[in-house]
């Protein structure tokens, strides 16, 4: 290799750098930004857990109007193993493979439409 190949070689491998540095970076700024909001991660699902517990109690009575429509028990052991998960996740574990399909789970049963969360984390980052 002479000595236009190594600086072209250098520059592409510059350019290739910086432009994943800036998806790191962007990644980076949305994750602290996520960070701040964690802190009440726990708490947010256990109001949830309790919300949906009422919401199945009301609409049993004839008294619901609106919300989530066909929440059952069963989504809500879903959202107490999900809150399991994510305080072992929070302590210092491994993230489990079962959060993520779990929130998808619940933020449609929920109410959320599933084409407001990024596409699936089948692809290994790069």
């Amino acid at each position: 290799m002479d000595k236009e190949d190594a600086a072209r070689l250098e520059s592409m491998e510059i350019a290739a750098a910086l432009f994943n540095g800036i998806g790191y970076l962007q990644m980076l700024v949305w994750r602290c930004f996520a960070a701040r909001h964690e802190a009440n991660m726990i708490d947010g699902l256990v109001r949830l857990e309790s919300a949906l517990l009422k919401t199945i109690e009301m609409r049993a009575l004839g008294s619901m109007q609106g919300g989530p429509q066909h929440v059952t028990h069963e989504d809500v052991e879903r959202l107490q193993r999900l809150t399991v998960l994510v305080s072992q996740w929070r302590a210092g574990e491994e993230l489990s493979p079962e959060i993520e399909p779990l929130a998808r789970q619940l933020f449609v049963i929920v109410g959320g439409n599933a084409s407001d969360l990024p596409a699936g984390s089948d692809a290994d980052p790069p």
